[in-house]
């Protein structure tokens, strides 16, 4: 368990999401993949969230999220 994983994770989410707000697109995708990327081995909880972020990033990128 590393708690600085966790607490970053949540700031880059909500980022993410801003950045969305502000119609800055590209910015939300790699603020989005850093975010599957800190929490590539989390536990179940945080997996169905980043279930999610892959959702978002495919909409911005306009690809289908499970290729």
């Amino acid at each position: 368990y590393e708690p600085d994983a966790v607490e970053l994770g949540w700031t880059a989410q909500r980022l993410a999401e801003l950045q969305e707000r502000l119609s800055e697109p590209q910015a939300a995708v790699a603020t989005y993949s850093r975010l599957v990327q800190l929490w590539r081995g989390a536990d179940r909880p945080l997996q169905d969230i980043l279930a999610d972020v892959r959702v978002r990033i495919a909409a911005l990128r306009g690809t289908n999220p499970d290729q």
